[in-house]
């Protein structure tokens, strides 16, 4: 018979902000995250890429963070469950690594800047499935300011249906927007 095991709940209360640093944010990867009314959960200066696998839940701010713009930016890639969270997903000089329309829900809100610009390697992506499975639609408003190399990659099979509001920087293909774009001119 297999093990069942159950992931640790990590609770934000509403309206509280929770700052988790360095090598600690690994410690919330598996965990089912519960961020509540007008709470912030931020990730500050991590030193490693991090893999969330759990669920995140609520309507507060799940927020990655990084002071850091002269390395490449580390990858915060979301792999869980996040269809209960209607908050909002904001990427500070991080790489947001969004592998399914569930990681992130329907409609959380998703902001991706960032400051680091030299070669290809700081790419946000927006993954499609593999082969058999329907084409991914994102239906997520998207806030972005990527670099100019590339900077967002909407990766094959992939539809990004959601309001965009592209302030500079390349979103590149394979995949398709039918979602409305607004561009604003960097000041």
């Amino acid at each position: 018979m297999p093990l069942i095991t159950c992931a640790e709940q990590k609770t934000v209360s509403p309206g509280e902000t929770v700052t988790v640093a360095g090598s600690d944010i690994s410690s919330w990867a598996a965990a089912d995250i519960d961020i509540g009314a007008g709470a912030t959960l931020l990730f500050s200066e991590p030193t490693a890429s991090v893999e969330f696998t759990g669920k995140i839940t609520g309507s507060g701010h799940f927020v990655a963070s990084s002071a850091v713009t002269t390395v490449t930016p580390w990858e915060f890639k979301m792999n869980g469950d996040a269809t209960g969270f209607t908050g909002g997903f904001f990427y500070t000089n991080v790489l947001a690594r969004i592998v399914s329309p569930t990681s992130v829900g329907d409609s959380a809100r998703i902001t991706i800047y960032v400051e680091y610009n030299k070669g290809n390697v700081a790419k946000s992506h927006f993954f499609g499935p593999t082969t058999g499975k329907p084409d991914y639609i994102y239906r997520n408003p998207l806030d972005v300011s990527v670099g100019a190399n590339y900077g967002l990659v909407v990766n094959a099979r992939t539809v990004l249906a959601g309001d965009i509001i592209h302030r500079y920087g390349v979103i590149h293909g394979p995949g398709r927007i039918t979602g409305n774009i607004t561009t604003h001119a960097p000041t």
